[in-house]
């Protein structure tokens, strides 16, 4: 986990000013080492232009908190501007790159030589002493979601990210629902079912179970109005809060749960924490909250094991609090292990989805399971969705017409490099002609009713070798493996696929095995040369053809590598 600087309590954040006093300068102590040499590769990133939103962030939390961090910086800036104008009358100081927003100074332009070598010296100075004065009341004075730097606003700050998910079903409302995304202050997630693992600036995480409805406020907030989460916080992150309708959890340095129904139910699981009861609102700043009689309702302090109730006392319409002794809600506490026999030893690959959740009929449309992809599963407009099911193990299938489903890759691949990619197939049922792929594409939103797109293809059919194994592939037109033996119906079978590219992307090569061992590289049971016109792949499509509803197509362990290993063992 990412070091991250401590929150100061509010009263240090945002100080008032006293007669002869720093405003800054109570409860602080001196800078550690390691929190020296953070200072001054930030502030050598910031005078590079190359400080991010989270560099930045955490250049903002130390200069808040610490007098000789400031102290630093306006000596830093200081110097800095005095460098750059040394090296000329119309020397610029690097303007920082950190996305739209940002503007350098204008550049200083001194018309008069004589001007120049009476003034220049003491002028350099008072310019670096005002603009890092300047630059100094700025970052210390910020409010709101935008991250600073001496020469502007940036447009967002993003304040906790999405991790990691388990089967994850998004609804209506939900931003950045994608592993990897980035949350802003005020965005909400509605999770209907599955687990994700959050993770905020701060370093707190929390893992929240769905069907679940979470508000970020900031970077050390949020607002839980229905559903379940887990959450662990360090110590620099103590203060964490998450918000309910009925009142609000403040961390003191733990690991807790808090669930939302009709009842509000909170337990502790290690450290200490305080629970403040007071009815509040999700429409309005979670800092402008009081409880119903005005009065702010004292915080009751709870320590590891302990577990409390809250709901509303019908009488006296405030919030009541009582103790729990059994039995305990079940919190989530981790993300389950992907479902993939590879794992044991490890899987290095860019993608996998071994699809480990779910009941039959539900449709896979909207699922985020395994990882290194960007985004969920999504269908077609003008076919049937693939459906989801659970068999020996995880399993999709399809009946009764034609099903396509599509999920973009995390990282693209680019010409002239090659990808290995592979599922189980298996076909069930008396139909005479049916077909299971798994498909490698260039991304297009619902490609398939575009009629084009397509770069690799592998997959089983039944039809044109009845009762017979007769895999196929293709870069954009079916060519078939040939007669691959006796096919079973029922049985299962490991296709994969390999494709290259050439540099420019005139050629691709498809070589395709059935059943292959780890010794087999060398030897696929086909090879195909084409021509297909798309510059590079990125996504994945699963499309069951031709079938009826007697028969059951199944593909499942679909793996993306760039190595042979990871798609065969």
């Amino acid at each position: 986990m990412d070091k991250h600087i401590p929150r100061e309590n509010s009263e240090n954040m945002h100080p008032q000013s006293s007669a002869g006093g720093d405003q800054y300068g109570q409860n602080e102590s001196p800078l550690d080492s390691p929190e020296k040499e953070q200072l001054n590769d930030l502030l050598s990133s910031l005078c590079d232009g190359m400080l991010n939103e989270t560099d930045a962030n955490k250049l903002h939390e130390l200069l808040r908190r610490s007098k000789e961090a400031r102290s630093t910086y306006i000596q830093y800036l200081h110097m800095h501007a005095s460098v750059a104008y040394s090296q000329g009358p119309t020397a610029q100081v690097s303007s920082t790159k950190m996305g739209e927003g940002f503007e350098s100074p204008p550049p200083v332009t001194l018309r008069s030589e004589s001007w120049k070598s009476w003034i220049g010296p003491r002028f350099a100075a008072s310019v670096a002493a005002i603009v890092a004065c300047i630059a100094a009341w700025v970052l210390f004075s910020s409010t709101g979601d935008s991250v600073l730097t001496p020469f502007g606003r940036s447009r967002v700050h993003y304040v906790a990210s999405i991790v990691q998910q388990d089967d994850c079903h998004w609804g209506d409302g939900t931003v950045a629902s994608i592993q990897g995304g980035m949350l802003k202050s005020k965005d909400q997630l509605n999770l209907l079912e599955g687990l994700a693992k959050l993770r905020f600036d701060c370093g707190a995480e929390i893992i929240v179970r769905g069907p679940a409805k979470l508000r970020i406020d900031s970077g050390m907030d949020c607002f839980l109005s229905g559903g379940e989460l887990s959450a662990v916080v360090p110590e620099v992150a103590q203060g964490f809060t998450v918000d309910t309708p009925l009142g609000r959890v403040v961390d003191l340095g733990t690991a807790f749960g808090v669930n939302v129904g009709d009842e509000i139910e909170v337990q502790v699981f290690e450290g200490e924490l305080e629970l403040h009861p007071e009815r509040r609102t999700s429409q309005q700043p979670m800092a402008a909250q009081q409880s119903t009689t005005g009065q702010k309702p004292a915080a009751i302090g709870l320590v590891a094991g302990a577990a409390r109730k809250m709901v509303i006392d019908e009488q006296s319409s405030l919030v009541r609090v009582s103790e729990i002794t059994e039995p305990l809600h079940q919190f989530p506490r981790s993300l389950p292990q992907i479902k993939d026999k590879m794992l044991a030893g490890g899987f290095n690959g860019m993608a996998i989805d071994s699809f480990g959740q779910g009941s039959p009929g539900t449709r896979l449309t909207g699922r985020n399971g395994g990882f290194g992809w960007s985004g969920s599963w999504i269908n077609t407009p003008d076919s049937n969705s693939v459906s989801f099911m659970l068999g020996s193990h995880g399993a999709i299938s399809r009946g009764s017409g034609d099903g396509v489903v599509e999920r973009r890759l995390g990282p693209s691949l680019a010409p002239a490099e090659l990808l290995y990619f592979s599922a189980e197939f298996q076909l069930d049922g008396p139909d005479d002609r049916c077909s299971a792929w798994l498909e490698l594409f260039k991304f297009i939103p619902h490609y398939w009713s575009n009629g084009d797109g397509n770069l690799a293809v592998i997959g089983i059919t039944d039809g044109q070798f009845s009762g017979r194994l007769a895999p196929f592939g293709a870069p954009e037109v079916e060519q078939s493996v040939g007669d691959c033996g006796q096919y079973a119906k029922g049985s299962r079978h490991l296709i994969v696929g390999k494709l290259e590219m050439d540099a420019v992307g005139d050629q691709e090569r498809l070589s395709i095995w059935i059943n292959p061992t780890l010794a087999d590289e060398s030897t696929p049971k086909k090879v195909i040369i084409r021509d297909t016109g798309q510059p590079g792949a990125d996504a994945i499509a699963i499309r069951c053809w031709e079938m009826d509803d007697r028969t059951m197509a199944t593909l499942d362990e679909v793996r993306v590598s760039h190595k042979w290993i990871d798609v065969v063992q």
